[in-house]
C-alpha cells in the first residue's frame, strides 16, 4: 500500500535538520536535506525552504565529493525550479544530474531525471515524449509505481498540450488505475484534475466538473492545495464558457491567490488557458468590475477551504 507523505514529517524533519548538534555537512546531514526538500515540495508545497535545503544538501555533496548524493542534490533542485517554471536553470541542472547518474548506472535517478528534463517547454514535443517514454521503461522494469505514475501523469499532460486528448486519456486512466490499486489518495486528485483538463478540451462540460469536483473534495482531505488551486482554474474555465464571468474572474482571483502564497505558477497549456481566459474576461467585464471580482478573492481570507473528513473519499 502507498504511503502519502505527511506534513508532520515534513515538520520533523526540519526541525531535527535545525537542531544545533545536528548543522555539521555530514553525509547524513546531506541525505536528510533530500528528504526534507521533497516532503516540503510534497505537502505544502514551500517551494523557497526545499530549494534552500536542496541547495545545501548540493553544496555538501560537493564539498564531500560524494556523487550520489549531489546528483540527488540535482534531482531535488530540478523539482524545485520545474515547480518555479525556470526553465534555464531546470535544463542545466537536469543535464548534470542526467550525466552522471548514467555513468553511475542509478536507473531510479535517471528516471527522475528524465521527468523532470522532459518538463521543459522550450523542447520539442518528440524530444520530450521520448524522454517520458525513456522514464516509463525504466520504471516499468523496476516495479517502481510511484515513479510510474508520476510519469504517466506527465506524458498524459504533455499529449493534451498538443491537443491529443485520447492519448492524454489513455495514460491519465492508466495512472489513476494504478493509484487507486495501491492507495495513492495525492495521485487520485491530481489526475482526476488532469482528466478535468482532457474533458473540458474535449468539450465535455460536464464531464469536466465532475472531475475537477472530485479532484477539489479529495485535496482539501489532503490538504494539497497545489492541486486544489488547480481545479479552480479548471471551474473558472468551466464557468467563463457557460457565461457566468464574474464566477470566473472570482475563481482565477482564488486560484491565483493559491499560487502566490505557495511560490508556485500555472504552466503549459493550463497557463495558456487561464491568461486567454483572463483577457476575455477583462474585455467582456471591464477593467473594474473585473478587477472587482478577481480582487474579492485573492484577499487572505478567501484562500483557505474546509477539510473533508476521513472516510469520504472511497478508492
Amino acid at each position: 500500500m502507498h504511503r502519502e507523505p505527511t506534513a508532520e514529517g515534513a515538520i520533523a524533519v526540519s526541525a531535527a535538520l535545525d537542531r544545533p548538534d545536528a548543522r555539521a555537512p555530514t553525509l547524513e546531514r546531506g541525505r536528510a536535506l533530500i528528504a526534507a526538500a521533497l516532503l516540503l515540495l510534497s505537502v505544502a508545497p514551500d517551494v523557497g525552504a526545499a530549494a534552500a535545503r536542496a541547495e545545501e544538501a548540493l553544496a555538501i555533496a560537493r564539498a564531500l565529493g560524494d556523487e550520489h548524493l549531489r546528483v540527488e542534490g540535482l534531482c531535488a533542485l530540478a523539482t524545485v525550479n520545474a515547480y518555479q517554471g525556470n526553465e534555464q536553470t531546470l535544463l542545466a541542472v537536469a543535464d548534470e544530474g542526467l550525466r552522471t547518474a548514467r555513468r553511475l548506472q542509478d536507473t531510479q535517478l535517471t528516471s527522475w531525471l528524465l521527468g523532470q528534463w522532459a518538463t521543459a517547454r522550450r523542447l520539442s514535443h518528440d524530444e520530450r515524449v521520448r524522454a517520458y517514454k525513456e522514464s516509463l521503461s525504466i520504471e516499468r522494469e523496476a516495479g517502481n509505481q510511484v515513479m510510474y505514475l508520476r510519469t504517466l501523469n506527465q506524458l498524459g499532460g504533455l499529449e493534451l498540450e498538443a491537443g491529443h486528448i485520447d492519448a492524454a486519456r489513455a495514460s491519465l486512466l492508466e495512472a489513476l488505475r494504478v493509484a487507486r490499486t495501491i492507495g495513492d489518495r495525492r495521485g487520485l486528485s491530481l489526475y482526476t484534475c488532469n482528466l478535468g483538463f482532457a474533458a473540458y478540451l474535449d468539450g465535455d462540460d460536464t464531464g469536466a466538473r465532475t472531475m475537477f469536483d472530485e479532484s477539489l473534495q479529495i485535496a482539501r482531505r489532503n490538504g494539497d492545495a497545489l492541486t486544489a488551486a488547480r481545479t479552480q482554474t479548471g471551474l473558472a474555465l468551466l464557468a467563463s464558457r457557460s457565461g457566468d464571468a464574474h464566477a470566473a474572474a472570482s475563481l482565477h482571483g482564488l486560484a491565483d491567490a493559491i499560487h502566490r502564497q505557495l511560490g508556485t505558477v500555472s504552466v503549459g497549456l493550463e497557463a495558456r488557458l487561464r491568461d486567454a481566459d483572463i483577457a476575455r474576461l477583462r474585455e467582456a467585464l471591464g477593467r473594474t468590475a473585473f478587477e472587482t471580482a478577481y480582487g474579492q478573492a485573492r484577499s487572505p481570507q478567501q484562500t483557505s477551504w474546509p477539510s473533508v473528513p476521513d472516510g469520504s473519499i472511497p478508492i
